[in-house]
């Protein structure tokens, strides 16, 4: 009898790990896709001045330096009057 409440037992466990384990693996794949690079490769880009994101063109100015990030590499850039 106790061979059985110990074998139910690993096998509660066991299956738990599995489930547990798929469910981490699902996590991943949307964490995955939340990833900043594949955002990049997908065609966007981040506009940064002085090391802060920029969101809006509004906080741009002629003359302003920026950096832009691409998803294979960053360029400096200048804005202009425009």
């Amino acid at each position: 009898r106790l061979d059985g409440l110990s074998d139910r037992a690993r096998n509660a466990a066991t299956n738990k790990v599995e489930m547990e384990g798929s469910r981490l693996f699902g996590l991943a794949g949307k964490l995955s896709g939340l990833s900043v690079k594949r955002t990049l490769k997908r065609g966007f880009a981040i506009v940064r001045k002085e090391g802060t994101a920029i969101e809006s063109a509004l906080l741009l100015h002629a003359e302003d330096r920026i950096e832009i990030e691409f998803s294979d590499g960053k360029r400096d850039a200048a804005i202009e009057d425009g």
